[in-house]
């Protein structure tokens, strides 16, 4: 999908409708690969999370962005991975 959404930047529209589908399911996963300790599928979906927020212009929508940055399932999973004993994974976080 992070390939996909990459090939789509000079097509900055569909890419982002792309982005706004797909962000719910991506952090309800997100949450449960944390809860699940999966290290490995962390940092997969941490790479997607920051092309859907970063390179996909996700913010050109102001409510539907600020929804996403406002559900606290988001922010107690960056908190969660933050404190990953994991060094690698905790880099992906920072």
């Amino acid at each position: 999908m992070e390939l996909i959404l990459k090939s789509l930047e000079s097509h900055s529209d569909i890419s982002n409708k792309i982005a706004h589908i797909i962000v719910d399911p991506i952090l309800r996963t997100f949450k449960q690969v944390i809860d699940n300790q999966n290290h490995a599928m962390q940092v997969h979906l941490l790479n997607l999370l920051k092309v859907i927020f970063f390179e996909c212009k996700f913010n050109d929508s102001k409510e539907a962005s600020e929804r996403i940055y406002n559900d606290p399932s988001l922010i107690d999973s960056i908190i969660k991975g933050m404190k990953n004993e994991v060094s690698f994974v905790r880099l992906h976080f920072i």
